[in-house]
C-alpha cells in the first residue's frame, strides 16, 4: 500500500503516478465484446493520407467466435485508465483476419483494421464540371459516391471556384484528395 503523502505528492499532469498504471481497454470486434479475453493491440496513426492501422490479436477464441468475426465489417478500440482517462482510440474497417496456432493448443486469431480504407477506394466518380463552379460541389459529389456524408466537412469551407471545365473519373478517394 502507498502512503497518502507519497500518493498525492507524485503526479503527471495533475494525476497521481499510482493510478497512470492501472490501465484498462475494451475491444469489440463484428459486434462482439471481446474484453474479457486475452487480447494484444497496436494502433499506428499515419500523418499522411494513408489509412491508420489496427493489429489486434486474440487469444483461444471458440470457433463459432471465430467465424463471426470473419463475417464482420468493423472494430472498435477504446483505452485509458481507471482514473478517467479513458475513450475511444480507434475504430475501422476489418481487412485480414487470420488464424494460427502457437505451441500446444494456443490458437491465436490476428485482425488487421483499416479505418478509411473502405470510404477512399470503394467509391467511383464519372462526372464532369463547367467553368465557374465551386470546389466545394465536386467534392460533395465525390464523398457521396463513396457513400459519406459532408455537412461537417464542407460548411465551413472556404471554396475555390473552378477557372476551366473539369472531368472527374476513377476512384473517389483521388479526388478527394487534390481539392483546392
Amino acid at each position: 500500500m502507498i502512503p497518502t503523502w507519497a500518493r498525492n505528492s507524485f503526479s503527471y499532469g495533475g494525476i497521481p503516478l499510482p493510478d497512470l498504471y492501472m490501465r484498462q481497454f475494451r475491444a469489440i470486434v463484428a459486434g462482439k465484446d471481446m474484453t474479457e479475453l486475452h487480447c494484444i493491440f497496436s494502433v499506428a496513426k499515419a500523418m499522411s493520407s494513408d489509412p491508420n492501422k489496427c493489429t489486434l490479436k486474440i487469444y483461444n477464441l471458440s470457433p463459432q467466435t471465430r467465424n463471426i468475426i470473419l463475417s464482420g465489417k468493423e472494430i472498435i478500440i477504446e483505452a485509458g485508465y481507471e482514473s478517467g482517462q479513458y475513450g475511444l482510440i480507434y475504430t475501422g474497417e476489418i481487412v485480414v483476419v487470420a488464424h494460427s496456432g502457437i505451441g500446444g493448443n494456443d490458437k491465436v486469431t490476428e485482425i488487421t483494421a483499416q479505418d478509411g480504407d473502405l470510404f477512399l477506394n470503394s467509391g467511383f466518380i464519372n462526372q464532369s464540371y463547367s467553368k465557374g463552379q465551386k470546389s466545394v460541389d465536386y467534392f460533395n459529389q465525390a464523398v457521396s459516391a463513396a457513400g459519406g456524408q459532408t455537412d461537417a466537412i464542407t460548411s465551413e469551407a472556404k471554396p475555390a471556384v473552378l477557372p476551366r471545365g473539369k472531368a472527374m473519373f476513377g476512384a473517389t478517394g483521388d479526388y478527394m484528395l487534390t481539392v483546392t
